[in-house]
């Protein structure tokens, strides 16, 4: 049996979404992918469309010569079950992964969905967002204040050792020792010691090496190296070099 594949976000996707996992510049690049993504579907949902309109143009001239009451009836119900079809393709394929986006956003950064929605019904290009420039090193430690601090068997402290980018996930995997136990989905910050300023991040997926060789995903870890994918950050930096990820904010 043949299974219709319908593109569409992955719920992890618009969960960070939905919880504000994700910095300026990570979400303005999934809106650039979705922009494009859904400007292909649109074109191929009008490439339908035209197809369509031409076979039925054909089959009305070609019905023309033997042309009777029931015949036009019948041509005319089969037409407006293809119109219906076809409204019914564009609300679940071709606009789904838009309306996806646009969703989370509304509820996880309504501050931002004027500028980043309303591209969606622009006429520029794919690539004309303005992404965020710099790498920000976060803001003056006294200006986040930790309202409820976790418990003592769930505080975790965690060195930046090394980074690197995965091809395709928004994120940035950190490497190193921790300290205490770190969960995934735990809310962090990452701390810059020389500049004495501090960023809030999500701990979206975490694994550990094997003994032999490669990784298993966990959910949580505790006094080992571990692997973490950070939100907020997109590239690497020589600022993240030794800077600290923990869930207990102190100066």
């Amino acid at each position: 049996m043949m299974r219709i594949y319908i593109e569409k976000l992955s719920k992890e996707t618009i969960k960070n979404i939905e919880n504000r996992a994700y910095s300026r510049e990570e979400l303005e690049k999934i809106c650039t992918i979705v922009k494009k993504k859904d400007r292909d579907k649109r074109k191929g949902f009008r490439r339908a469309c035209l197809i369509t309109a031409i076979v039925w143009a054909v089959i009305i001239l070609l019905s023309l010569p033997a042309a009777t009451t029931v015949l036009y009836y019948s041509l005319a119900a089969i037409a407006c079950f293809s119109i219906i079809l076809l409204l019914g393709i564009k609300y679940i394929a071709a606009d789904k992964m838009k309306r996806q986006y646009l969703k989370a956003l509304r509820k996880g950064y309504p501050d931002w969905e004027n500028q980043l929605g309303a591209s969606f019904f622009s006429n520029s290009s794919e690539t004309d967002l303005p992404l965020s420039s710099g790498y920000d090193i976060g803001v003056p430690f006294v200006q986040i204040r930790q309202t409820e601090l976790p418990a003592a068997n769930e505080r975790f402290r965690f060195v930046i050792e090394d980074m690197f980018v995965l091809n395709n996930r928004i994120g940035l995997v950190v490497v190193g020792f921790v300290k205490g136990t770190v969960k995934k989905g735990a809310k962090a910050y990452v701390i810059f010691p020389e500049y004495h300023t501090v960023r809030e991040t999500n701990i979206i997926d975490m694994e550990i090496p094997l003994e032999g060789k490669g990784f298993q995903k966990v959910n949580s870890a505790s006094d080992c190296h571990v692997s973490l994918l950070v939100s907020g950050f997109a590239q690497k930096s020589e600022q993240l070099k030794n800077a600290v990820i923990t869930n207990v904010l102190s100066s």
